[in-house]
Order: C-alpha cells, then structure tokens, then sequence
C-alpha cells in the first residue's frame, strides 16, 4: 500500500515507513502555467519561480538549491510576486479553483481564496499588497476581473 502525504513531503512506500523527501525538481509545467518570476525577496534574489504542476518551485539559479511550496490539489496556472518580495499569489483553475497567499520566505500559505471561476488567465497584487485582482471567466462564460482585499489575510496569520 502507497501513502502519499504533502504535510510533511513524506512518502510512505512500505511496511517499514521509509520516508524518501523530495530534494530536486527537473520540470516545468508551460502548458498549465507560462508564468516564471524572479525572486523580488532581498534574502533570496537568486532565485526564479515556476510552477511544476500543482507545486510551487523557487530555484537558485547560482547553486541550483530549491525551495518547494506545497498546498495545491491542482496544477498551478497563474504566479505573482509582491513588489517587496515578501508576498507571493499562486492560483488554480481546475479542481477548487483558488488563490493561495504564501509568505515567500518560509513557503508558508497565510490563506486560501476560494473562487467561483470556470479558468483563471492572470492575477496581481495591488503595490501595498492589500488588493489581489483575479482574472478569468465565470460560469457564465463572461470574461470577469474580481477584487479582494487581503489585508487581513496577511496581517492574521503572523
């Protein structure tokens, strides 16, 4: 019997719980995501993010080290970065469509928007990182561009 669980990165293959951890990604998931962005954080301005299906890569580009985000049910389809670096939005259009609101420097989900969104084509953070501005088409099939403050996301979860 195969376990698998994201919280912590620990696959259970056998009887006598070996635990494997995942060390490197080689991979880039263009297909779901064309977002790539380069780190804005002061601590790590080395490195680029990308998505690899449904987890969050932050890649060094100098010593090749990465950092993975785990929280997602379904491919990652949209990135963005606060202008500080400190913040940083993913978002997932298929299975429970939503943006999660991650604290860049310890991978840390700060909290989960739900959405009702049939496909989300692009999201950004407002300078301040109060505001998050969403994308994509309802399930009317209209084109929508939906707002939410997240200023209460951010300063909670500290």
């Amino acid at each position: 019997m195969v376990n698998f669980s994201l919280y912590p990165v620990n696959y259970v293959v056998d009887q006598r719980e070996s635990v494997l951890r995942l060390e490197h990604i080689i991979g880039y998931s263009s297909t779901k995501c064309t977002d790539i962005k380069w780190s804005k954080h002061e601590d790590q301005p080395n490195e680029i993010l990308f998505a690899a299906g449904n987890i969050l890569v932050a890649n060094d580009v100098f010593d090749g080290s990465q950092r993975f985000f785990f929280g997602h049910d379904a491919p990652i389809n949209a990135i963005e970065i606060s202008k500080d670096g400190r913040l940083v939005a993913t978002a997932q259009s298929e299975k429970n469509p939503c943006i999660k609101l991650w604290d860049f420097k310890n991978a840390r989900i700060l909290g989960t928007i739900p959405l009702k969104l049939n496909q989300i084509n692009s999201i950004s953070l407002s300078y301040n990182r109060k505001l998050i501005a969403v994308a994509g088409i309802d399930p009317h099939r209209r084109d929508i561009i939906q707002i939410y403050n997240i200023e209460s996301i951010e300063t909670t979860k500290k």
